[in-house]
């Protein structure tokens, strides 16, 4: 699906709009990011929220998630949002909310395996959120080189075609 329509299926089917018009006043929200090396056991979701709850963070931003379609899941009251790719097992990325965030969240967009984001209201000023799996280095030069310019490139479309006033965070 194209952007847009992951942003009617998330519109439609995870947060309505209208949850998000009036967002309370936005306390400090803590973000953390973290390269969990897959998620294929139940095991690592337990720790995820382990982590979240021990150290009150709100929003985590995951890389090398292995997970390989764009999908979104619910555990423990915590909203789990994924981007990946069969093309690409190995790598993926997620964002999970835990509800005292969720007052805040307004949209999530699943790029592809190596970039998603998550858009919150906060302060009347929209911010966004990337979580980015940066290709890393393969023994061919060129291959390498390849690769890593066409993240790059993706990536800076995606920020550029932001309004200028939007407040990015990437990690």
């Amino acid at each position: 699906p194209t952007p847009a329509s992951k942003t009617a299926w998330y519109k439609q089917f995870v947060r309505s709009p209208s949850l998000v018009r009036n967002p309370p006043k936005v306390r400090h929200l803590k973000i953390a990011s973290w390269n969990v090396e897959g998620l294929r056991g139940s095991l690592k979701y337990h720790l995820i929220l382990q982590f979240m709850k021990t150290h009150h963070v709100d929003i985590l931003l995951l890389q090398e998630t292995h997970v390989v379609q764009t999908h979104t899941c619910i555990k423990d009251g915590f909203d789990f949002f994924f981007s990946g790719s069969l093309s690409a097992p190995h790598h993926g990325v997620g964002i999970v909310t835990a509800p005292s965030a969720h007052p805040y969240v307004s949209n999530f967009i699943g790029h592809d395996e190596r970039i998603a984001q998550i858009d919150l209201h906060t302060s009347g000023h929209l911010t966004t959120l990337f979580s980015l799996y940066a290709p890393s280095t393969v023994p061919d030069p060129e291959d390498d080189l390849v690769r890593k310019e066409s993240f790059w490139s993706k990536l800076d479309q995606i920020v550029t075609s932001h309004p200028k006033h939007k407040r990015f965070i990437l990690a």
